[in-house]
């Protein structure tokens, strides 16, 4: 068994969340500080064809510093509502993330809480920097602090993004849903599904279907400008063994943002792209990202 699968987040559906006029349910999480008090707001964003609950290891860590720990999985995966493994329009994907942050400062409306995180995974640090880019187009509270470990910013493909792109828009001119037999990475990895997924009934496996992979390939234009205006503390945690995401298009984002504020770090590690997987690797970087975070209050 993997060891997060023995750990539950203690209060699900804590917050009622429908999406596309209620449609759509989507499940949430949340874990509570294990202090006597609530330093911050830990919002967990998973990776591609994962769900909140698969980061328990991680949460625990943060609720015993002090942080409420939360979530939701994005429609299709884990236990929310929709088509397994499918994600049709990226707007929407964002707006969604939106519209839970939305739910989540309703809920801790009364309460003073001093900072609000985003701990996002490789798409989910994508998703958290589209998330920073509503917030503030919107005038709401923004993520005071990014954590983004392995970002998904492009994939690490065996073509020029563009090929890639013409071949995937093909394959679902007929039907976006459709799966596809298709594998456009430059090097997978051996035994990269096998870490994934192992012992995991509900991870989303070879689903990958072709409108998701559009979008999963090229992070939009609009994103990219938006990197300039970022101004919040962040921390990336980098695999130097990646074979799934461009990190050459990490590093440029943090050449971009690092001119904003001093404060942002990144921090390689010599690990694949599942570096929060890899034995007790989670552990030492957590305790790094905490450190972070107390300096930062400093």
């Amino acid at each position: 068994m993997q060891p997060y699968l023995e750990y539950i987040f203690p209060e699900q559906n804590f917050i009622d969340f429908k999406i596309k006029s209620g449609t759509v349910k989507l499940q949430t999480y949340r874990w509570p500080s294990s202090k006597d008090f609530t330093k911050g707001l830990v919002i967990i964003f998973p990776g591609y064809g994962s769900y909140v609950p698969r980061y328990s290891l991680i949460a625990q860590l943060y609720t015993q510093e002090g942080y409420d720990v939360m979530g939701y999985d994005n429609e299709g995966f884990g236990n929310s509502d929709g088509l397994r493994g499918y994600i049709g329009d990226i707007d929407v994907f964002y707006n969604t993330g939106y519209e839970f942050m939305m739910k989540i400062f309703e809920f801790y409306h009364s309460k003073d809480i001093q900072s609000v995180i985003a701990f996002g995974f490789s798409l989910g640090g994508q998703l958290s920097v589209g998330i920073q880019m509503l917030l503030e187009r919107n005038q709401q509270r923004m993520f005071d602090q990014l954590i983004l470990n392995a970002p998904n910013l492009g994939l690490m493909l065996c073509k020029p993004i563009d090929e890639i792109r013409a071949e995937i828009k093909l394959k679902f001119d007929d039907d976006p849903t459709a799966e596809v037999e298709y594998n456009p990475f430059l090097d997978y990895g051996e035994g990269l599904d096998d870490a994934w997924n192992q012992d995991d009934k509900i991870m989303v496996r070879n689903k990958v279907y072709c409108k998701s992979l559009y979008f999963n390939s090229k992070v939009t234009e609009e994103l990219e400008q938006y990197y300039y205006q970022i101004k919040v503390p962040v921390y990336i945690a980098l695999p130097t063994n990646e074979s799934v995401v461009n990190n050459q298009l990490t590093r440029e984002f943090y050449d971009i943002i690092k001119r904003n504020n001093p404060q942002n770090i990144l921090h390689e590690y010599d690990a694949k792209h599942l570096l929060l997987y890899d034995g007790d690797l989670y552990k030492v970087i957590v305790s790094q990202q905490i450190k972070w975070l107390n300096e930062l209050k400093q």
